[in-house]
């Protein structure tokens, strides 16, 4: 690391050596393009891949965190593990996306469309979504206590608090990320199915992307030559 890396990254309290340099490298090609330099110093900089998220959250660590959550917090743990979607496509769902099919899912991030069927159990989720109070302003499922949509940073913040207070003997010794629950809903879903099946859920374009969410829990199987 340069020293100019470093300071800046003392400044900005990054700490994970990858992101010293994409940091780095991003704040120096920014500079370039708004013509604040003329050289790109960021060029050439090395640094390895991100390192795969492999956390895979079972159901006993899931179910002890949930004990633990407030009301708001097991509904959103609810859909994130049934429904699979991302944390900002489910504090962005409508009642009226709520249909007599399904719920419809607006994805921000592939623009794509969900439709997710009802099933039992996620019609008790949306049971209990709606009678969260209060009933004014009642635009989105996933709500706050005045009645208003999430903000990302203020779902985040929830989260966290929940996090710390799961990091105790007996409920998990490792965080994980509310998008660990989409990893989760992905390989319950395979495993209940087939990988065809929790790519639909996830709406994605592309096979591969749906295995990186995969968790492969079993063995794959396979017979002798002879």
């Amino acid at each position: 690391m340069t020293i100019g890396e470093f300071i800046v990254c003392k400044v900005m309290g990054i700490r994970d050596p990858v992101a010293h340099r994409r940091y780095w490298k991003l704040m120096t090609v920014c500079a370039a393009n708004c013509e604040r330099i003329t050289v790109n110093a960021a060029k050439g900089i090395q640094f390895d891949a991100s390192p795969k998220n492999t956390r895979d959250v079972s159901e006993a660590e899931f179910q002890a965190v949930y004990a633990l959550a407030t009301e708001r917090m097991q509904i959103a743990m609810d859909l994130a593990s049934n429904i699979g979607q991302r944390r900002g496509d489910l504090l962005t769902i409508r009642i009226k996306d709520c249909t007599d099919e399904g719920i419809l899912i607006h994805q921000g991030k592939t623009k794509a469309v969900v439709l997710v069927a009802w099933s039992p159990e996620l019609r008790k989720t949306e049971k209990r979504a709606l009678a969260l109070k209060p009933d004014v302003p009642r635009e989105f499922l996933l709500r706050t206590e005045t009645g208003a949509g999430y903000t990302k940073s203020g779902f985040g913040a929830n989260w966290q608090r929940l996090m710390k207070k799961a990091l105790t003997p007996g409920v998990t010794s490792k965080r994980f990320k509310f998008h660990d629950l989409r990893a989760k809903a992905a390989t319950e879903k395979a495993e209940q199915g087939t990988d065809k099946d929790a790519q639909d859920l996830l709406g994605h374009a592309n096979a591969r992307t749906t295995g990186g969410y995969i968790r492969r829990r079993k063995p794959t199987r396979a017979t002798p030559i002879r």
